[in-house]
């Protein structure tokens, strides 16, 4: 019955790939056709981190619990608790997953409605201010977008400075201890409405899309000012931010990495050095960064770990959420620890008790950060009924968006939500909805835009009705 189940485990994950190639593959198609709507961005990326992966999962899992027991100097087992989940709880994870790819999958085709694309709607916009289009005056139109962005951020960089003298008074070993200790201090001294946590909020939430847009508006100098401004992420003491805005340059060289020659029936392919310099540079930024946050010293499992940062590793941290539900003779937990979840049981909303340190505690003996995905803190909190009451909350983003985009005639808007979607995917597969929409400013960011697209509807003249 074991062996069954294990394999039946396989086969859904499997087909969580499968549909997660398919959906990767349809969306590229409509991107490449020009049609650049939000949810196609936000179905190509989810599919390439997070769904597509799935087929792995029990091999990833086995090799790291595997290195675990061969480190012997590691402060604690993280992986070896899974070496106890059963296969009936994978197994409701893996359907859970591919629940997810269905539902969007299905809702692929409802995108396809012709809309002023962004080079046509740029076209229109270079013309009104410039008379005429063309690459030099394109360009400028770009770099006036850096420039707006990058001298507010500039101040707010300086300001961000301020921050040191208080980690002065602290040694510590990573940058989960530091933040910790630097919550505290505010609090203590300041009180929790003060303007350092906004900044902190501002470093994690809207600034690695700013800084991103800003970076691919800009010209050499202007890249050169984002680069030295984005050192601010780091302030924002979490591993995504400053991961994000790396991530975000390395795919920008990706495309000028290998030049391909055709020669009669020959392909030649070349590697220029510029884009390979910079992607390895950003990649070595991340190890770095990766390796003060973590504390793991540069073995092979923390580089292991490491490239499967943003794929891998959030189903394990999902896992074990899935694994403490177990634990707990699958009772529901936290239930009063979300506001939707509060809202689903027609309870009180209470942060009281945090789940983050009952389950590390409990499990691995020490209290840190390990965050998981609405997949696993809904279906934790309020089995399936939950799970798909988030799962329309956690669409409801991209959808409104794309709306919002093929409606919004304004570039900046229109870079700012294809950024700032592609930002959101990270955050939906190692981040519960409820801090997604709040604290990242989805839901206010969703209200801003839906109160600009009327104001544009009834108080301006619409460029989008100009179309070819």
């Amino acid at each position: 019955m074991l062996f069954n189940l294990n394999i039946l485990v396989f086969l859904v994950n499997f087909l969580t790939t499968f549909l997660g190639t398919r959906i990767f593959k349809y969306s590229l198609i409509k991107i490449k056709s020009g049609i650049s709507s939000p949810f196609y961005i936000f179905s190509l990326l989810i599919s390439i981190l997070y769904f597509i992966p799935c087929v792995l999962i029990q091999p990833f899992l086995d090799l790291q619990i595997y290195l675990e027991t061969i480190e012997k100097d590691s402060n604690f087992i993280y992986y070896g608790v899974l070496a106890n989940l059963s296969s009936e709880t994978f197994l409701i994870y893996a359907s859970l997953n591919l629940i997810f790819a269905t539902i969007i999958l299905v809702l692929l085709p409802l995108f396809k409605e012709k809309f002023l694309n962004f080079n046509k709607l740029l076209e229109l916009k270079v013309i009104n201010k410039y008379k005429k289009y063309d690459s030099i005056n394109r360009q400028k139109m770009f770099n006036s977008i850096s420039t707006t962005l990058i001298i507010p951020y500039a101040l707010i960089f300086l300001f961000s400075l301020s921050i040191l003298s208080i980690i002065s008074q602290y040694s510590f070993s990573d940058l989960w201890q530091l933040r910790r200790y630097i919550r505290v201090f505010l609090t203590l001294s300041q009180g929790e409405d003060n303007i350092y946590f906004l900044l902190i909020r501002f470093l994690q939430s809207l600034a690695p899309v700013i800084i991103s847009i800003a970076y691919f508006t800009g010209n050499i100098f202007q890249k050169s000012i984002v680069f030295i401004l984005s050192l601010s992420l780091l302030f924002a003491f979490l591993k995504l931010p400053i991961s994000f805005f790396l991530l975000f340059i390395s795919l920008l060289f990706l495309r000028k990495l290998i030049i391909v020659r055709k020669y009669s029936r020959e392909k030649i392919f070349s590697v220029k050095i510029i884009p390979f310099f910079i992607i390895t540079l950003c990649g070595s930024l991340f190890a770095f960064i990766y390796s003060i946050s973590s504390g793991g010293g540069l073995k092979f499992r923390f580089i292991f770990d490491s490239l499967a940062r943003f794929t891998l590793t959030t189903h394990s941290s999902n896992l074990v959420k899935f694994y403490w539900w177990q634990y707990n003779d699958f009772q529901n937990y936290n239930m009063e620890g979300s506001r939707f979840s509060a809202l689903y049981h027609g309870i009180e909303y209470d942060t009281s008790v945090s789940y983050m340190k009952e389950i590390t505690q409990t499990l691995f003996g020490e209290v840190f950060g390990d965050t998981a995905s609405f997949v696993s803190l809904s279906f934790m909190r309020g089995n399936l009924g939950l799970f798909l009451f988030e799962l329309v909350m956690i669409l409801l983003i991209p959808i409104a968006l794309d709306f919002l985009y093929r409606r919004l005639n304004y570039l900046f808007f229109r870079m700012y939500i294809s950024v700032s979607i592609s930002y959101y995917v990270f955050l939906v597969i190692g981040i519960d909805t409820q801090t997604i929409l709040t604290y990242y400013f989805y839901i206010y960011s969703l209200i801003f835009f839906s109160l600009f697209f009327l104001y544009q509807k009834f108080f301006t003249k619409e460029i989008s009705k100009i179309i070819n």
